[in-house]
């Protein structure tokens, strides 16, 4: 799942595949700086049963250049050490309508709609 306020800047967006696991990661502006977001996500041994954990990293000192090699080459290196398949999306915008539409013409990217929840 990726967690993006409307109008953040969002930098890229990885995806790494690897058997019956894979890893999201994200590269966004925070308040000070840049945030790299990412999650595992596996399943386990009951039948249809899934798990995932997420981690934060923040760059608040990092020029957006700064920020962006560095998450490349942390990706790279969780490609490596997991031997999966590296996909890079480099979106460099904060058009929510521009970030999905380039999302959903992924393989890799499954999307569906749902409607929001309103309380009354």
């Amino acid at each position: 799942m990726l967690d993006f306020k409307e109008g953040q800047y969002v930098v890229g967006i990885w995806f790494i595949a690897y058997g019956d696991k894979d890893i999201l990661a994200t590269l966004a502006q925070a308040e000070k700086g840049w945030v790299m977001r990412w999650r595992f996500l596996y399943y386990v041994p009951e039948p249809g049963q899934k798990a995932q954990s997420a981690y934060t990293g923040e760059l608040p000192d990092a020029t957006e250049e700064e920020a962006l090699e560095i998450a490349k080459k942390s990706f790279r290196e969780m490609a490596f050490g997991t031997g999966g398949e590296l996909h890079e999306l480099l979106v460099q915008t904060s058009d929510m309508s521009v970030i999905l539409d380039r999302l959903r013409k992924q393989p890799w990217c499954h999307t569906k709609k749902i409607d929001a929840l309103v309380a009354n």
